[in-house]
């Protein structure tokens, strides 16, 4: 990209120089912070790769300007470098800016972004010192200016400079069109604003994994050979398809891994997908026609799941609302009328409740007196069901070096049915056996499966999973309207487990896009002292985050952890190409030009860095878009995000920054006018 504007191999490998300095440098804060090669340090590396060229960029396309002039290199490399030295500075410090907010995203998703952020952060401070120091050094020993070209870079000069008189004709026109310029921007914020509220919003997108599970749920009271049996038919429903070019294996367990692994009427299947490179995408819609099989087993309850990263356990929902109250018995009443309303929603499936009245228990109630006249001992009716229902060890037996236990229990078909019991038998003192049913009656009862409390308070959690393409964001909503209208107001709302982790997560981006923004623009007018200029840069971000949107609604994905945290990494990147026009044209002011010639000029001079430079990044981020395999849905949200965003903010910040410059900064000082100011007063005093 660097030899097409520039044609000359030395200037490819100046700035090349600052990407593997800066990452191994970055590398040394990675192993000194304690941090690990995760999706998020290599995410921030795989962006930074097309971030710390930037600077280098910057600089030598400046030296490369001047020594295209006349200038010899070394004279070039000096003045070059004071030239544009200000302006790295100046995109450094915002960028850094920008990503130092991320560290104050609450819980684990805080703590693997303070990651991202601090790794970006670092390598870009590196990649600022080696664009003011190694780089002019380098231009001054070693760039030299190529007369000869290759064909296909006078056709692509040819271009270049085509696209250049189309730009600048249509900039002079545009700068007289002001009203217009302003009523777009209006219409671009309110764009962001109607798309911000119409996209669907996540935690994290959907991801292929290679691996989904199949959590399987008996009804309460079901014994384990049951479980078992259900579990082994749907386990085939996999096995059958084995080596067809999507499974590659299928691993079964029963009792699962819900509630600790100790529900004998759980199971849980591990269908192990082929290599991403034997098979298309496995996406929701997959899912859905599995779960489709699965719903025609009526003695149990199965559905399929992808595991997910940065969330709870494998069988956790994640829409878990939670409704707290001052007693069970409302609570029962409450949860049957939200569950009777989301049962209506073909969008959310396995509804379910931690509430229940479901558990069967079996109970038997002893007759004391008529158990002493027969002479048998309670202790003793006790011991024998235990031995009968729930075995005992009696003995140990040893063979070959090993030691078994032997248990002692009922045989499988005395002790599946309730009328089993009718068949034991009790000793007595005198040694006779004396039926159960004679001193003992039997009757079924209902219990609940757990009473639970959250926070301190008596609650219920509705839990369930989503369908297609419908959001954690939507199914709150509805829940919450659903509680609104339908529950009285001494109902509490409370979430857990992942939509918690959303909630609170929504909350605090935010606030941080706007730390971000404040930080970014505060930073911009402590550099230019002026209140003014940093706001015609920060014009641009509206622009970035439009884009970055539109990016998300190409590829169908959401709103989500991922891309959040995208739009705030464009808030820097989109003020760079600003910063590189508005620096210049105080440059030029500075020297006495007019602020319509300096802007047009500064235009004009910065057109090839800010396409080198916004190119770079556009590049840089394009193996994030196309990649594959586990990770690749987060991994292209950040890309497609940063390569839409940056596609905008250049075509537009080429045009809306000289208009809004001519508008906004007609009536600020030259930004020497202290110093114009200082001296003057200084000659007057040395006069007196």
């Amino acid at each position: 990209m660097i030899y097409l504007f520039l044609g000359n191999l030395t200037s490819v490998i100046i700035p090349t120089l600052a990407i593997p300095v800066s990452l191994i440098a970055t590398f040394l804060l990675i192993y000194g912070a304690n941090f690990t090669l995760n999706l998020f340090t290599l995410m921030a590396l795989v962006i930074a790769i097309g971030l710390v060229v930037d600077d280098a960029i910057v600089m030598l396309e400046n030296i490369y300007r001047r020594v295209e002039t006349g200038e010899t290199p070394l004279v070039a490399s000096y003045r070059g470098a004071s030239q544009v030295s200000f302006a790295i500075i100046s995109t450094t410090v915002v960028l850094i800016a920008v990503f130092v907010p991320l560290i104050f995203i609450q819980g684990i998703v805080g703590k693997l972004f303070t990651e991202l952020a601090l790794t970006l952060s670092f390598s870009i401070i590196v990649s600022a010192f080696v664009a003011l120091t190694l780089s002019p050094m380098l231009a001054s020993k070693y760039l030299k200016i190529t007369h000869t070209k290759p064909n296909f870079l006078k056709k692509f000069d040819n271009y270049l400079e085509k696209f250049s008189s189309f730009y600048f004709e249509t900039l002079i026109l545009l700068l007289l069109k002001k009203k217009q310029i302003f009523v777009f921007l209006i219409g671009i914020l309110i764009s962001v604003v109607i798309l911000f509220k119409i996209t669907p919003k996540e935690l994290i997108p959907p991801e292929d994994r290679g691996v989904f599970f199949v959590i399987i749920q008996a009804p309460d009271g079901s014994g384990f050979e049951y479980t078992k049996k259900q579990s082994e038919d749907i386990e085939k429903i996999f096995t059958a398809d084995l080596g067809k070019g999507l499974y590659r294996d299928v691993l079964l367990r029963v009792p699962g891994f819900q509630s600790g692994g100790d529900q004998v009427n759980s199971g849980f299947v591990i269908v192990l997908l082929e290599n991403w490179s034997k098979r298309k995408k496995f996406s929701g819609q997959n899912l859905g026609e599995i779960f489709q099989k699965l719903s025609s087993f009526p003695g149990v309850k199965a559905f399929p799941i992808m595991p997910q990263g940065l969330r709870g356990g494998a069988g956790d929902k994640p829409v878990q609302f939670v409704i707290k109250g001052n007693s069970y018995e409302e609570l029962i009443r409450w949860k049957e009328i939200l569950k009777s309303e989301v049962t209506k929603n073909k969008n959310l499936v396995n509804v379910d409740d931690d509430l229940d009245l479901t558990r069967p228990q079996l109970k038997i109630k002893i007759d004391a007196n008529k158990a002493a006249d027969l002479g048998v001992n309670i202790d003793t009716i006790g011991k024998t069901l235990e031995t009968m229902y729930g075995s005992k060890e009696v003995t140990k037996y040893t063979k070959d070096g090993k030691e078994y236990s032997v248990m002692l229990q009922a045989d499988l078909k005395n002790r599946q049915e309730p009328s089993n019991l009718n068949k034991v038998s009790v000793r007595s003192n005198t040694g006779k056996l004396v039926p159960l049913t004679s001193i003992a009656s039997f009757y079924d009862e209902s219990t609940y499966t757990a009473l639970n409390r959250y926070n301190r308070q008596r609650a219920v959690t509705i839990s369930a999973r989503l369908v297609g393409n419908y959001t954690i964001s939507e199914a709150l909503g509805y829940l919450e309207n659903i509680a609104k209208e339908k529950l009285p107001p001494t109902a509490r709302i409370d979430y857990k487990g992942e939509s918690l982790e959303y909630k609170n997560t929504s909350s605090d981006i935010y606030f941080i896009f706007i730390l971000a923004l404040f930080t970014a623009y505060l930073s911009l007018a402590a550099q230019f002292e002026s209140w003014r200029h940093p706001l015609t840069i920060m014009l641009t971000v509206p622009l970035a985050i439009l884009g970055g949107i539109i990016g998300l609604w190409i590829i169908g994905s959401s709103l989500n952890i991922y891309s959040q945290i995208s739009l705030i990494v464009l808030i820097g990147l989109a003020a760079k190409n600003g910063i590189l026009i508005v620096e210049f044209a105080n440059q030029l002011r500075q020297e006495g030009m007019q602020i319509k010639e300096a802007i047009i000029q500064s235009c004009r001079v910065r057109l090839r860095p800010i396409l080198m430079t916004s190119a770079s990044t556009i590049i840089g981020v394009v193996p994030l878009i196309i990649a594959t395999g586990p990770g690749a849905a987060s991994r292209a949200t950040v890309g497609i995000v940063i390569f839409t965003g940056m596609l905008f903010a250049t075509v537009f910040t080429l045009y809306i920054i000289p208009v809004m410059y001519l508008v906004l900064g007609k009536k600020t000082e030259r930004i020497d006018a202290v110093e114009i100011e200082l001296e003057k007063q200084l000659k007057e005093a040395s006069n007196k």
